[in-house]
């Protein structure tokens, strides 16, 4: 009888020790993280704390939640957890990087863990980012949380998985932001391009991408990386603006407007606007993204390998997290105003992060252990060792 990837009977005793590396290594991240929580409201601008004081603001007003009103329900959610107007910026720094790190350490444990140098700092980073940003009143909390239960579910069956996302996006479209429909859509989208191979399947994708940007040109009469021109009204030459995004084309004609979002897409991955402006925070940030987007694309290439190792509810969840990523950054490339705010929204998924790079680390790590390219040898050696 197989079992799951990684139980080996004859390795308890030294599971037990990583078992207890990785606790104490989780409780210093946690440490570490209220203290990050601490430094940061005493050392940044009040830039970084905007939405925080605007949330708070809300709190004392909402009295029930309101469809497309994303400030007033998540301030709903910190009222009828104990905050009021007065409340503590600090206090409610450390409720919701609490609440963020411990779905994170859900999601981690979802996954199997190798512990290395690089997944100690990729992990470090996000704990980093989730103090930054959930280290105040913050909206992502609530994505952390969504992003997790569907990484909960996405276990199950492909029909009965894309059903609860169904409902789950839709309900956070609905109180929250209505451009994670988007979202939804691309998610369906790539699920639906599995059925197809070769140039069939990645013309689809393209087909289905435009037609987003057809809709809102032709039938809403408004392009949908206007919403970025018209946040961004005012702002330029803004000191609160440093990393201003700026649509490249005119949006004259739908296509220009998917292109305006795909050169955004690009520069997500290689900023160079913020790049050139030789900051060290902007240079450790682009070190962060291109260390991500590394392991994700070194993480789709392991799974499709040797995806025939990998427990069948394991691979579901690692398919949808890569399919998340992908519709999650490509909508932002949609509506972001900022890299700043690019990076904040990035941190709502972490949860999906770092399931998928735990789960490779530990992969790449039991490949080590004696399996090799060969994929009928792989076999082999798979099934003597289960």
């Amino acid at each position: 009888m197989k079992i799951p990837l990684g139980k080996n009977p004859l390795k308890k005793e030294k599971d037990y020790i990583q078992l207890l590396e990785t606790v104490i290594y989780f409780f210093l991240f946690y440490i570490i993280g209220v203290l990050e929580v601490f430094i940061f409201q005493k050392i940044l601008p009040p830039k970084y704390y905007y939405d925080a004081n605007t949330i708070k603001k809300f709190v004392a007003l909402t009295t029930q939640i309101i469809p497309f009103n994303s400030y007033n329900n998540i301030a709903f959610f910190y009222k009828v957890s104990g905050f009021n107007q007065n409340s503590n910026l600090l206090n409610a720094g450390f409720y919701t990087f609490t609440i963020g790190y411990i779905f994170t350490l859900i999601a981690i444990n979802l996954s199997k863990i190798y512990i290395n140098k690089i997944f100690l700092f990729t992990i470090f980073m996000w704990i980093t980012l989730l103090s930054l940003y959930l280290g105040q009143f913050s909206k992502e909390v609530s994505v952390v949380v969504l992003s997790t239960i569907l990484l909960f579910f996405a276990k199950n069956k492909e029909k009965s998985f894309l059903f609860v996302a169904l409902v789950l996006i839709s309900l956070y479209a609905y109180y929250f932001r209505i451009y994670w429909f988007i979202i939804l859509y691309l998610i369906f989208i790539f699920y639906i391009s599995e059925k197809l191979k070769g140039v069939a399947k990645y013309l689809f994708i393209l087909g289905a991408l435009f037609i987003p940007f057809i809709i809102s040109n032709y039938i809403l009469q408004f392009p949908l990386t206007g919403a970025r021109t018209s946040v961004n009204f005012g702002r330029i030459n803004s000191l609160d603006a440093q990393t201003i995004i700026l649509n490249p084309l005119p949006n004259n004609i739908w296509l220009l407007d998917f292109l305006n979002s795909l050169i955004i897409f690009i520069s997500f991955i290689i900023p160079i606007t913020i790049l050139m402006k030789l900051k060290f925070k902007y240079i450790i940030s682009t070190l962060f993204i291109w260390i991500n987007f590394y392991i994700l694309l070194k993480s789709i290439q392991l799974f499709k390998t040797y995806k025939f190792l990998i427990p069948k509810q394991t691979l579901r969840r690692l398919k949808f997290s890569i399919y998340f990523i992908i519709a999650f950054t490509m909508t932002q490339s949609i509506f972001e105003p900022d890299y700043g705010s690019f990076l904040k929204h990035q941190v709502g998924i972490s949860p999906i992060y770092v399931f998928l790079f735990s789960y490779y680390f530990y992969l790449k790590n039991f490949l080590k252990g004696g399996i090799y390219e060969n994929n009928t040898y792989s076999r082999i050696i798979w099934r003597w060792c289960v």
